[in-house]
């Protein structure tokens, strides 16, 4: 990260850092917007979505049932930051970076029973008997999706609070806790990419 000076107690920055967001959230199964496209074409396609669009969903392979996302994007981010210092050594910045996004991955988490006849040998007649028929299994399958529109405008408002300190010799050390707040397609996204934490600075 570089600094400029423009005057005493404020300075500009920007740089460059790369950044890896791991994010999930839950689905209702219930839902059919909590279906995903699959990654792998071994996938057994979708057959039964009703009259309207059959033709084109059938051969699309659809992950039914989706009960959880999990989401990783590697990006790069650029700031554009203001700080202003104003009382021995306290300061605040703000301002928005730019997220290019290098590469992401999204998985599907989905409960699928393994019994495909579980009544074959007729009802179960307790409870014992009904756990046994049915075994539902968590799988997990790559999907298709995109977690972040990598097209157009990604990236965050940054907010920061922070303590210069001053040492014997060398270099000044800050610590400088933060928060970044979506915006764009990060925004945009199904899941919630505002995150934050402690940055340990070391000013030359």
């Amino acid at each position: 990260m570089l600094s400029y000076n423009v005057t005493k107690q404020l300075s500009v920055r920007t740089g460059a850092s790369f950044q890896q967001y791991e994010v999930g959230t839950l689905r209702d199964p219930s839902q059919i917007a909590s279906m995903e496209v699959a990654a792998s074409p071994d996938r057994p396609l979708q057959t039964d979505v009703g009259m309207a669009g059959s033709s084109l969903m059938a051969r699309v392979p659809l992950i039914p049932n989706v009960n959880a996302i999990t989401g990783m994007v590697r990006t790069i981010d650029i700031p554009l930051e203001a700080k202003y210092s104003f009382y021995k050594g306290l300061y605040a910045g703000a301002g928005i970076s730019y997220a290019t996004v290098l590469g992401q991955q999204r998985f599907a988490h989905y409960i699928e029973n393994v019994n495909a006849n579980p009544y074959g040998a007729g009802l179960p007649s307790n409870e014992s008997e009904m756990r046994a028929a049915v075994q539902p299994v968590v799988r997990t399958m790559e999907s298709a999706n995109t977690n972040v529109n990598s097209s157009g405008f990604g990236g965050f408002v940054n907010m920061s609070v922070g303590k210069e300190m001053k040492l014997k010799r060398g270099p000044s050390v800050s610590l400088e806790p933060y928060v970044k707040l979506p915006v764009g397609s990060f925004k945009r996204a199904d899941m919630n990419y505002t995150n934050g934490g402690l940055r340990i600075i070391t000013n030359f």
